[in-house]
């Protein structure tokens, strides 16, 4: 689901913080050295090691020897296992709604989206936000030339060219790849790692040996003072049409999935002239692999 396959097992929280650990190690890598990254947890090594073999167990880690060592290797990449968590907490919460999503935020002046996903390539999911929420939109923007006073002024890619468009505030803009982010800070990324959601909090303390009640309110409380609680919103909080969430709610149904895949004998030489060319496009449009 969501690019993880379906044989790998539900993580616990505890497990989630090792497989973390596991990716910043630049694995393959012992225990050692995966638990020198979770020393803050105060973990014994009998402890790190039990959830390593659970990892192993469920499908999310593989585990080689070299030499008299255990080396670590998780099976996923991190950035998959974010999207996968974030569209998982979307379904959930927001019935995959993720114009609902932004609306339960509120307050915002600016929506930045990218341009489109890796999978579909349909570049609709910010025109469709924006649709939704009823705001301005422009889409495949290369630079903000002004912000502020209540508008955005910026340039976007069209054929041969560009143009400059201004819009009201609150808009939805995507952007291309021409954009350069700026740096990140390291010390927001290490504090904002210990950022929980209440129920992320509430697995945690199921998972050990903390007691409910008070312990748990406490954490809570430590976190928000932080700055590090994530607000949890439910689709009841959004006002969802029940209707409309999940599968069943989805506007989208794929009816079938084509895999063409090219053999040397399809192969076809074309000769660099225009005569060449156009014969190219109309063999194509003839096969209807165009238009």
């Amino acid at each position: 689901m969501y690019g993880i396959p379906d044989r790998l097992k539900a993580l616990s929280a505890a497990e989630e913080q090792v497989l973390l650990a596991l990716w910043d190690c630049k694995p393959p890598v012992s225990r050692r050295d995966i638990g020198a990254r979770l020393a803050e947890k105060g973990w014994a090594a009998a402890t790190v090691l039990n959830f390593l073999y659970r990892l192993e167990e469920k499908g999310w880690v593989t585990c080689t020897k070299e030499q008299n060592h255990n080396l670590y290797a998780p099976t996923v990449t991190r950035r998959a296992y974010g999207v996968y968590t974030m569209r998982q907490r979307l379904d959930t919460v927001f019935g995959g709604d993720l114009a609902q999503a932004v609306r339960a935020l509120g307050g915002f002046d600016l929506i930045l989206c990218g341009r489109q996903a890796i999978d579909g390539d349909t570049a609709q999911v910010g025109p469709q936000i924006a649709e939704k929420l009823k705001l301005p939109q422009i889409c495949y923007v290369e630079e903000v030339v002004e912000l502020g006073k209540g508008k955005v002024v910026a340039r976007r890619a069209i054929d041969g060219g560009y143009e400059v468009l201004e819009s009201p505030l609150p808009a939805l803009m995507t952007v291309i790849d021409s954009n350069e982010p700026r740096p990140m800070n390291a010390k927001l990324i290490m504090k904002y790692k210990r950022a929980r959601t209440p129920s992320e909090v509430a697995r945690e303390f199921t998972n050990s040996n903390y007691t409910e009640g008070n312990e748990l309110d406490a954490r809570l409380r430590s976190l928000e003072t932080k700055g590090l609680l994530i607000k949890e919103y439910s689709a009841t909080d959004i006002n969802a049409d029940p209707a409309r969430i999940g599968f069943p709610g989805s506007p989208t149904k794929v009816k079938q999935v084509m895999s063409v895949v090219l053999t040397a004998s399809e192969a076809k030489s074309v000769p660099a002239t225009a005569e060449g060319i156009n014969e190219l496009i109309h063999e194509l449009i003839s096969d209807h692999t165009l238009g």
